[in-house]
């Protein structure tokens, strides 16, 4: 069987719509269509329009049809109103719970701080994340992330003192120690905390360089920045202190709610079945809004029935592993521990 291939990069280019002032946050895709000039025409439930340039959208190359998925697949979607709004509800609880000291939230562990504030899997995690970096309310170099200087040394001393000892931070901040401790973490066959990372920020890391990195940063460019940021703050995961993830936490909610307002339904090309797919991520997964296909006249309503009932299927396939893989690091190697990573 073949692996699904991760599918990493998505934008929506439009033209001819103001955002300001308005809300997407229950707004849905009402309807899509092609146009002649192959761009995609959609309009949604509060009757705005907007337009989709096809070479603009991803298209995947192959998609995982069988009974199961063996990898992890990302598709950079946006989150649903639903999910925003339930997690507003959910803030609202537990802040009314921690002025009772009814219950804390646990920090032990990144995975297990994501799961219980955000819910989710994979999916949320990686989303919520970049975004948090690409807004700016996530920092690798925050004054909560900089380690403390110090002459202490461990006795004896301990491994995590030796590979960490020059990080100024507790996610390895600059690029050549990062690419360091990835090749470190390469060579001797410990790279599970990177487990489900697109092959693709991977490479973008360790190809840039740390003034690259540094143009990257002041020509703005947060859709770069943000993918290797992630790379390095996984790279850290296991030496985070409960200060460190609580700050993350955070801030990737504090992201979390302010996201749909400003990001518009997402589209991505299934080219195995000639179809354009809006989709939108909430606590259970990909949910799917909208198929059209572009040979849809010349189709049967079989036809269309059977074509849209496989993408869904594996959308499905696509939830179900990549909620179970994130489930089995929280059970195993990240479940939680009485003492920070």
């Amino acid at each position: 069987m073949n692996k699904a291939r991760y599918i990493y990069t998505l934008f929506i280019l439009f033209s001819g719509i103001t955002l300001y002032g308005q809300d997407f946050t229950r707004s849905y895709v009402q309807d899509m269509r092609w146009g002649e000039d192959y761009n995609i025409y959609l309009t949604l439930t509060n009757d705005s329009g907007f337009v989709l340039k096809v070479d603009e959208l991803y298209h995947p190359e192959t998609l995982e049809t069988g009974d199961a998925v063996e990898t992890y697949t990302y598709y950079p979607v946006s989150l649903s109103g639903e999910f925003i709004n339930e997690l507003q509800q959910r803030l609202a609880r537990q802040n009314q719970l921690e002025k009772t000291n009814q219950k804390s939230i646990s920090y032990n562990t990144l995975w297990s701080s994501f799961h219980e504030n955000l819910g989710g899997g994979w999916a949320h995690f990686v989303n919520c994340l970049l975004y948090s970096f690409e807004t700016g309310n996530l920092h690798l170099n925050a004054p909560l992330m900089k380690r403390p200087q110090t002459n202490w040394r461990p006795v004896p001393v301990t491994e995590s003192y030796l590979n960490t000892r020059k990080w100024e931070y507790y996610a390895p901040f600059d690029q050549g120690i990062a690419q360091r401790e990835y090749r470190r973490r390469a060579s001797e066959n410990d790279l599970e905390d990177l487990r489900g990372v697109p092959q693709s920020f991977i490479t973008l890391f360790m190809s840039t360089s740390q003034r690259e990195y540094e143009n990257l940063r002041t020509a703005n460019a947060t859709s770069l920045t943000a993918k290797i940021d992630l790379v390095k703050l996984l790279l850290g995961a296991r030496y985070l202190g409960q200060a460190q993830i609580s700050y993350i936490t955070t801030q990737a909610l504090k992201s979390a709610l302010d996201y749909s307002v400003y990001n518009l339904p997402s589209v991505i090309l299934f080219d195995a079945f000639n179809a354009a797919v809006a989709m939108s991520l909430d606590e259970t997964g990909y949910q799917v809004e909208y198929i059209l296909f572009t040979d849809e006249e010349g189709l049967s309503d079989n036809e269309q029935s059977l074509r849209k009932q496989r993408i869904m299927a594996i959308v499905e396939n696509l939830n179900t592993q990549n909620r179970k893989t994130f489930e089995d690091k929280l059970k195993t190697r990240y479940k939680e521990k009485a003492n920070p990573l």
